[in-house]
């Protein structure tokens, strides 16, 4: 049965409870005629709280794990923030690396040939 089938048959069961129980009191033979109907009554009627008890547990339960999950949702969302951090410093110590080893060939290429003695072509012969 749906939920709200439940809750009505629920409340019928407990009228009915009512009513068995005040009218066994004007009468011995109707009780004993509804005595096994009221025990069915009762039954689903303890079914039904224990039932209702456990959505209430089970929808506590969903709130605290929804409540967890946004909670590490957002403590995984810091930490992608601060890893992509990283790769970008990383990435920019590389390409300072780079421009270091560019401009340290330039000036070797600059001066290399500059120390370098020279030969003097005073003598031709």
């Amino acid at each position: 049965m749906t939920s709200p089938a439940r809750t009505l048959l629920a409340a019928a069961l407990l009228t009915l409870a009512v009513a068995g129980s005040s009218g066994a009191s004007e009468s011995p033979s109707a009780e004993s005629a509804t005595d096994p109907s009221l025990a069915a009554c009762q039954a689903e009627l303890a079914e039904l709280r224990q039932a209702a008890a456990n959505a209430l547990l089970l929808q506590q339960q969903n709130e605290e794990l929804v409540k967890q999950n946004r909670m590490l949702q957002s403590e995984v969302d810091v930490l992608r923030a601060a890893r992509d951090q990283l790769v970008r410093d990383e990435s920019r110590k590389w390409f300072l690396y780079g421009a270091i080893a560019v401009a340290l060939g330039a000036l070797l290429a600059a001066l290399l040939p500059r120390l370098r003695p020279r030969r003097r072509f005073g003598d031709w012969g």
